[in-house]
């Protein structure tokens, strides 16, 4: 990698994410990480107030949201996990970092998935029926139950944080 980009010794590697640059700012990755947490509780409340009549807004600001969440929680979480590696591993810790988190990524799309399908049954009444807009009402309905849903799930993110107890500073 030192061939390709000659960068000085010290900034070769994670590319600068293996300094706590967080630290000095906020004092650590907590309060960007819950901060980016009760974003995504918004977004996800905008999502739970949708209906089949909602202003084009309300999902746009759902996106928004949810955009401004990976751009706070992502960072904070990315440099703490990296950070407490010893240097010869951040590397490695990063690879493990961008893995993890699109592992995350792509099982959290396949449980909203389930979700919206078990949900979608339950509000229609009808089994294995295929996921459609073709009933609006059932498809919202199931829309703002996953939300909720996934908002409980933050819910308790944040409780177990706080749970912790207080960061010790190094």
């Amino acid at each position: 990698m030192r061939r390709a980009f000659p960068y000085p010794k010290p900034r070769s590697g994670v590319s600068g994410a293996d300094r706590p640059t967080i630290r000095p700012i906020c004092g650590g990755p907590r309060i960007p990480a819950t901060v980016g947490v009760v974003f995504m509780i918004i977004s996800l409340v905008a999502g739970g107030m949708l209906r089949t009549d909602s202003h084009w807004l309300l999902p746009a600001m759902l996106i928004v949201v949810g955009a401004i969440t990976n751009g706070i929680f992502n960072p904070a979480n990315s440099t703490a996990m990296i950070s407490m590696m010893p240097k010869e591993h951040r590397g490695f810790a990063s690879a493990m970092n961008h893995v993890t988190f699109g592992f995350g990524n792509v099982l959290g799309v396949a449980l909203g998935g389930l979700s919206m399908s078990l949900a979608f049954e339950f509000h229609t009444g009808m089994k294995s029926m295929t996921l459609t807009a073709e009933n609006p009402a059932g498809f919202v309905a199931a829309l703002n139950t996953t939300f909720m849903a996934a908002i409980l799930i933050c819910v308790l993110g944040i409780f177990t944080s706080a749970l912790r107890g207080a960061e010790k500073s190094t």
